[in-house]
């Protein structure tokens, strides 16, 4: 009778045993799982991230190339004699003035500085527009147009002097897209708030 409940013991023991082990195996199987997912997670984030970072840098560098054209063909449209002249230079500006603004609108940052500065990108591309067409009729710019310009050029030098205040910090690693998108280059976000406001924007 003793050797039956010592036997009977045994396989209780056994049993528990085999139980004990089966749930380690589980949880050990579990926690394996669940680091590999968050590894998994982890590099689809960091996949995600870089995918970000490198639009945001194609935008942002094309951006900075559109601001310099748009300067340029100013300052050139202010000083042009002839309607064909001016008519190819203000083309040049329309369009560089669309594609900012599309390039802009892609940019992690939303401010009302930027709000402005996109306001007069399309500001710029609507009056490139109707002095290409008043070109194209063969019509030389007025005075009061060339001045326009002037002012258009002006405000096209601060524009891309705070891009290229910005494109100096992302070069430099002090300014981050993750830490941009989350809360702006405070510096940038202001100078532009103070450099485009709306009542500048009227011709």
């Amino acid at each position: 009778m003793q050797d039956i409940k010592t036997k009977l013991t045994d396989w209780k023991n056994r049993l528990k045993d085999r139980h004990m082990l089966t749930l380690a195996v589980i949880v050990l199987i579990l926690v394996a799982a669940l680091i590999a997912l968050s590894i998994y997670i982890y590099n689809k984030q960091r996949e995600y991230q870089m995918v970000s970072e490198n639009t945001y840098n194609m935008s942002f560098y094309e951006l900075v190339n559109c601001a310099d054209e748009i300067e340029t063909y100013l300052a050139k449209a202010s000083i042009t004699s002839t309607a064909e002249h001016a008519a190819k230079t203000l083309s040049h500006i329309w369009n560089k003035s669309n594609l900012a603004v599309v390039y802009l609108s892609q940019m992690p940052i939303k401010t009302e500085g930027l709000s402005n500065a996109e306001k007069f990108l399309n500001q710029v591309s609507d009056y490139s527009y109707s002095l290409q067409m008043k070109a194209i009729r063969g019509e030389n710019l007025s005075d009061e147009d060339l001045k326009n310009i002037e002012n258009l050029h002006t405000l096209s030098l601060d524009l891309k002097n705070i891009i290229y205040q910005l494109e100096s910090e992302i070069n430099e690693g002090t300014l981050a897209w993750g830490e941009v998108s989350k809360k702006g280059s405070k510096a940038f976000a202001q100078e532009v708030s103070r450099r485009f406001k709306p009542e500048a924007l009227t011709i």
